[in-house]
Parts: C-alpha cells; sequence; structure tokens
C-alpha cells in the first residue's frame, strides 16, 4: 500500500479516520493524500451559485485541512491536500480512477452527524461502488472521540476472519504489517459452516447422526487448518498470534459478537470469501459485516489469491508487502 486516500468533508467527525490511516501509513511507508469534496446543496443544484459565498468556502476548507497537516507526526511520510467541485461520491470514484490509490479511508458519519443509519449516503455509495481497499472507521460520540485523541492510537488485537479460502487468507500479509507496527496480537477466527442437509420434515435418527457426523468432520478439519494457519505464521514472526474456533452458523453475527466480547481493535477482511463471484466488488458477508462493525474495518480488494502465498518464501516478497496485484474484474 503505497498509497493512501483520506475523504474529510470539513466536519469534526470525519476527522476521527486519521488516526487509523496515520497507523497503516506508518506501517507501509504510504504516502498520505487528503481529499476534500465542495459540492453544491442538493437543494440549490439549480440555483447560481454566489461566487464570493463560494471562495469563501474553499478557503475555509484550504484552513480545515492545513491544520490537519500541520497536526501530523514529523515521521509522517508525503502528505498533499486536494480540493475538488462537484458531487462527493462520484468526484471522489473519479480521484480514485484517474490517480494510484491503493486504499479509500473514511468515516461511517460526517457532516451530518452520526444517526441511526450504520452508514451515511456517500459512505455507503462509495463502500457499494468502489474496487480498491476501503478502511471505514465507525464515527463515535463526541466525547468518546476527544478521549481516544489524548493519546496515540495503539491497536491492542487485530481480528482476521478466515473461511478456508485463498481469498480469505490473502490479507494475512497486511495485517502481519500492521500487527508488526502496532504490536499487536492477531486473532484468527472461523465460523463453521453448516451442514447442508436439506429437510422439509424432522430429521429421523438416522439423519440426525448423519448430520452430527458432518458438523464434527466440518469442526475437526476447521480446527485443524486454524492451527496449520497460525503456526506458519508464528515462524514468521514473534507476535502473539491465537486462533478461535466458531462452532455456529451465522458469520456475521458471530463474528460481531467477537469483535465485541474479545477487545478488538481492527478486523481485517478480504471483501470476498470462498464464495466470490467473477464482476462483484464484494460478498455479502462482507458488507453486512462492515455496515454493523463498532470498530475500524480494513476491506481489502483487489489482491490476487494464491496459493502458496503463506509459505514463508512468498510471505516476505516486496510484492505482497507494497502494492498489491491488481485482480482482473
Amino acid at each position: 500500500m503505497r498509497d493512501i486516500l483520506i475523504c474529510l468533508d470539513g466536519s469534526a467527525i470525519s476527522k476521527q479516520a486519521i488516526p487509523y490511516a496515520l497507523a497503516i501509513a506508518h506501517a507501509f511507508k504510504a504516502k498520505i493524500t487528503l481529499l476534500h469534496v465542495l459540492e453544491f446543496s442538493d437543494n440549490n443544484i439549480k440555483t447560481p451559485v454566489d461566487p464570493f459565498l463560494w471562495a469563501l468556502q474553499k478557503q475555509e476548507i484550504e484552513i480545515y485541512l492545513d491544520d490537519i497537516m500541520s497536526n501530523f507526526p514529523a515521521n509522517t511520510n508525503i502528505v498533499t491536500s486536494h480540493i475538488v467541485e462537484g458531487k462527493a461520491a462520484e468526484e471522489i470514484s473519479h480521484w480514485i480512477k484517474k490517480h494510484p490509490v491503493d486504499l479509500v479511508v473514511l468515516c461511517s458519519h460526517g457532516a451530518n452527524g452520526y444517526s441511526q443509519w450504520p452508514l451515511a449516503s456517500n459512505s455507503q455509495k462509495l463502500l457499494f461502488g468502489s474496487k480498491v481497499s476501503t478502511l471505514l472507521v465507525p464515527a463515535k460520540e463526541h466525547q468518546q472521540y476527544q478521549k481516544h485523541q489524548e493519546q496515540p492510537l495503539h491497536c491492542k488485537k487485530i481480528l482476521v476472519p478466515l473461511d478456508g479460502s485463498v481469498w480469505a487468507e490473502s490479507v494475512l500479509p497486511v495485517a502481519l504489517s500492521i500487527a508488526k507496527d502496532q504490536q499487536a496480537e492477531i486473532l484468527l477466527a472461523h465460523v463453521v459452516p453448516e451442514s447442508g442437509l436439506t429437510h422439509i420434515m424432522p430429521f429421523n435418527n438416522d439423519e440426525i447422526a448423519l448430520e452430527n457426523s458432518i458438523q464434527r468432520h466440518n469442526e475437526q478439519v476447521a480446527a485443524n487448518y486454524l492451527e496449520q494457519v497460525r503456526k506458519q505464521l508464528s515462524l514468521l514472526s514473534t507476535l502473539n498470534i491465537s486462533s478461535m474456533l466458531i462452532p455456529k452458523h451465522g458469520v456475521c453475527d458471530e463474528l460481531l459478537q467477537v469483535v465485541a466480547q474479545d477487545d478488538i481493535d481492527m478486523v481485517i477482511m478480504n471483501a470476498h470469501g470462498r464464495s466470490a463471484r467473477a464482476g462483484r466488488y464484494h460478498g455479502n458477508i462482507a458488507m453486512d459485516f462492515l455496515a454493523n462493525s463498532k470498530v475500524p474495518v480494513l476491506l481489502v480488494r483487489g489482491i490476487t489469491p494464491q496459493d502458496d502465498l503463506l509459505r514463508p518464501s512468498n510471505i516476505d516478497q516486496p510484492e505482497l508487502e507494497g502494492r498489491y496485484p491488481q485482480r482482473a474484474y
């Protein structure tokens, strides 16, 4: 990840994403771009804009961005800021297409304030219509954010959901790099799938025995898989790496429960898993989890899965730790 784009709308809420962006930029020595879209009000889109007021708004945003940049740590890599005009989601998408962006960072809510809806409209548009990796930071109440800002960001535990697919495993180099930089623990989690037996009437004894047998098989295979991944990662790092097998069926709900109960600070997951389909930017489980998570989620897209990704000889390749190979959509 060499180029990180932070989307800011001029509000204090949107600035909540900055500490997490800085942490990732530090881990990858990435360049940071601050982007603000100066947009027309939907109610006044057909009304001529007062040039004086428009220039005044632009000047206010320039001061806002300059103030943010002046507070960045001295060791931050190259930082630039840009102001574009138009509609927020459309202009940000256009920027991503025209510039080398590896990661988009945004807050779940912005200038309109925190609401009962999990995502603001612009955040939702960017998440559902973008091909690049995205870090979504859930907006917090102002008091919680102020308390958090008193100390430098430190992620103590990072959750990495795995479903056994090479898509899911492809985020492990990213997770390792961030965890090493933050000295964070990595928790690998796998939710055991349902047996998949079709039934209309209640199961008889033979069918119950078959279902239980399949469930035990799935749990054993998953446990062996998680332990294998954990051991391979432990060969590459001295970090505390643990695993969790979840013998239940609601993947999103179970992972959200893990986040709440295990004091997870960040989740790193691929936009696709075992059921990945060509032409889709994300899977349903990833989007469901992203919209309901109470902690920041790094949704990784565009990494080409490789069967030998976990081999020690490949983990340290610059290609995996830098700009990732793009998936052909």
